[in-house]
């Protein structure tokens, strides 16, 4: 049963699904690109992840950083290629 359907949710959950709340982030980032308001933005993430990386119990695995860097590169050739950086 989705939590949107539980009986006794509150009103404020029922309007909640993940499939909104993707396309409001989505819209959201892309309006920061377009408005370049991402460079404003980019020391609250990094902060946002120096913070996870002092919760984690172990290093990450490389895995982990390959990923992370190839999604960040990604991200940068896109801009570039959009023109947006």
């Amino acid at each position: 049963m989705p939590v949107a359907q539980a009986a006794g949710a509150p009103v404020w959950l029922r309007f909640l699904s993940p499939l909104r709340i993707a396309a409001s982030l989505y819209a959201t980032a892309v309006s920061a690109i377009d408005e370049r308001r991402l460079f404003c933005l980019l020391p609250f993430s990094m902060i946002l992840g120096l913070v996870l990386y002092v919760v984690l119990a172990s290093e990450p695995a490389l895995f982990h950083i390959v990923c992370g860097t190839v999604a960040v590169t990604g991200l940068a050739i896109a801009a570039l290629i959009a023109g947006r950086m």
